[in-house]
């Protein structure tokens, strides 16, 4: 027919995938039969203007796990280039085995209005259908993988606890044959020869530079290019690890716990119990370097494992100590914030609620019991506790530093609170301590109950992490302050955003609010204000409110219904739930959650 208009054509990639190298270099492998079914099911739909590229996009030993694959990262570019219309792989796990990857190439795909078609599936991303389909298994997938992940790791975790070494770099001193380590006869006199020295050496550095003037080096190996890795002149961190990996005393370790092991040991346990007994006296005898002043430095953890580092900055001539995360790689990936919070009332809780312990003497009766113990020694410790106590208080803050670091193993902050781990068998040890000197940790012994932790929780107010970033976690009490006269002209700026509203009922919040020089969305959240708990409006109002709580606290608030949320979250008292509150009308009746406060 003369005006028919001419057929689309869809340009079709390929992309096939394969886990491992194992068998690439077939004539027919895994690549090639999964291109060959693809290019077999394009032909199959040339009636609809379907053309196979001839660039091949094959990403051969590369995990599904992340998107760095080269073959992956070039068809991506082709696509952005709207050099493709149609990706079709064999199977949906090709692609990735991750959701959330997955999630990231299906917008791209629709972003540049490309189909996405799977050829064992029998399914495509043109209909809702097909893409609720996708989600479906590509959950199942990423659970494949999980379920993979957790098998391997408790073979490595069965592996270790019959004394197997599960690879890596071989350690110095040994070599690997059969994948078992053997002693390394010459790495091994080394090895020796550093166990009887360090003892005698004055000091660790010492023996360091002794060796490095012996043109003692490390472990030589051969890159798969041929390049000669190692050979470097002995450093502090390889002596470091020869001086405190238990594989040198016949053990292998395994979250803390030691497990004879299948490897010759490389020193006695006499020369083993010399150089740890020489080295708790050092460390004791070191002053403690870094950053004397934060409390919590190395302990301090967010709700994500994230360590929070001490951190501070100087404005207008006042110094400003906070403790922060990092903004890692993972971290973005994740879309995790930065948390910043103040170093001085976390401190101050941490410390707050420690020695609340000491003196609380049914909790650290519970606390020492994880010892298994009792005896006239325990009732000596629970009647020491206060005495600790008042001792922390006037502390200085180098032995306060020193306290923290030996009994608290950590330290985790989230919006609700500040979680410390107690060490039970530290905390027994500072009971007993006469407070003369630095309390220091004690040596890592097998065998011995150090492991077991008291969890103990300082509530702290439960705040939305703020556009600066800041996370104010201040310690509970109970002062009153005058009113603040922001927070109640914002509640009077609310009140008139409402009667506003009412009285402009045919017009948008967009135009009432333009008519009174606000933003939308800062109008938005004065309205929705008016939906405080009465008795926070009360507060604000007496000058009651938590510190910390400003008015910045309400207006970048994702602020709930729920009258029982809303003073969780700001950190209010909860309000009695047995009694009854009496109305304006006189009549009594139980507190009620959400509605609307006249203000």
């Amino acid at each position: 027919m003369a005006g028919s208009e001419p057929k689309p054509v869809f340009r079709c990639a390929i992309y096939t995938r394969k886990s491992t190298e194992e068998g690439l270099d077939r004539e027919v492998n895994s690549l090639e039969s999964q291109r060959d079914t693809c290019s077999a099911y394009i032909r199959s739909q040339k009636h609809k203007g379907w053309i196979e590229l001839p660039k091949r996009y094959d990403d051969g030993g590369w995990s599904g796990a992340n998107l760095v694959r080269p073959a992956l990262q070039d068809l991506l570019t082709d696509i952005e280039a709207g050099r493709v219309d149609v990706v079709v792989i064999y199977k949906i796990d090709r692609l990735s085995r991750s959701l959330l990857d997955f999630v990231r190439l299906i917008d791209t795909l629709e972003r540049f209005k490309v189909s996405f078609v799977s050829i064992t599936q029998a399914f495509d991303t043109s209909d809702s259908m097909g893409r609720l389909v996708l989600n479906v298994l590509l959950t199942f997938a990423q659970f494949e993988r999980e379920l993979l992940s957790d098998r391997l790791r408790d073979r490595f975790a069965t592996l270790k606890r019959r004394g197997k070494w599960t690879g890596g770099k071989t350690p110095f001193g040994y070599a690997k044959v059969d994948k078992k380590l053997i002693a390394h006869e010459v790495e091994a006199a080394i090895v020796r020869d550093i166990y009887a020295r360090y003892p005698e050496a004055v000091s660790g550095n010492q023996l360091l530079q002794e060796l490095r003037a012996q043109g003692v080096r490390n472990k030589t190996s051969v890159a798969r290019d041929g390049r000669i890795l190692g050979g470097h002149l002995f450093g502090p961190g390889l002596l470091h690890r020869i001086l405190t990996n238990p594989l040198y005393l016949g053990f292998i370790e395994y979250k803390g716990e030691w497990y004879p092991g299948e490897h010759p040991a490389l020193v006695t346990r006499e020369q083993w119990d010399r150089v740890q007994a020489k080295r708790a006296l050092r460390h004791e005898c070191q002053i403690p370097r870094g950053h004397s002043g934060a409390l919590l430095k190395g302990l301090l953890f967010d709700s994500h494992g994230r360590r929070m580092h001490p951190d501070g900055q100087i404005r207008e001539g006042r110094r400003w100590d906070y403790y922060s995360t990092e903004l890692s790689r993972d971290a973005r990936r994740q879309h995790l914030k930065v948390i910043r919070v103040n170093a001085g009332e976390v401190e101050a809780l941490a410390v707050t609620a420690l020695r609340s312990l000491l003196t609380n003497r049914p909790r650290l009766s519970e606390a020492l019991a994880e010892l298994g113990i009792l005896d006239a020694s325990i009732e000596m410790a629970l009647k020491s506790g206060p005495t600790i106590s008042r001792w922390l208080d006037g502390m200085e803050r180098e032995r306060l530093a020193a306290v923290l670091k030996c009994v608290v193993r950590r330290a985790e902050l989230d919006r609700e609170k500040v979680r410390l781990l107690i060490s039970c068998f530290e905390l027994d040890r500072l009971l007993a301590w006469d407070g003369v000197g630095l309390l220091r940790p004690s040596v890592e012994i097998p065998g011995r109950v150090m492991s077991r932790v008291y969890v103990l929780d300082a509530p702290a107010a439960l705040v939305r992490e703020t556009r600066r970033l800041i996370l104010p976690i201040p310690p509970r009490t109970a002062d009153a302050i005058a009113p603040d006269p922001r927070l109640l002209k914002l509640l009077e700026e609310a009140s008139a955003a409402r009667e506003a509203i009412y009285a402009n009922r045919d017009k948008t919040v967009a135009e009432v609010a333009r008519e009174m020089g606000r933003g939308a969305s800062y109008f938005s959240r004065l309205i929705q204000l008016n939906y405080l708990a009465p008795d926070i409006v009360a507060a604000i109002m007496d000058g009651l409110q938590p510190p910390g709580f400003t008015r910045r606290t309400l207006l970048e608030a994702s602020m709930p219904m729920e009258w029982d949320q809303q003073r969780l979250m700001f950190g209010f008292p909860a309000w009695p739930t047995e009694g009854l509150s009496m109305s304006l009308t006189g009549r009594n009746h139980a507190p009620r959650s959400g509605g609307g406060l006249a203000l």
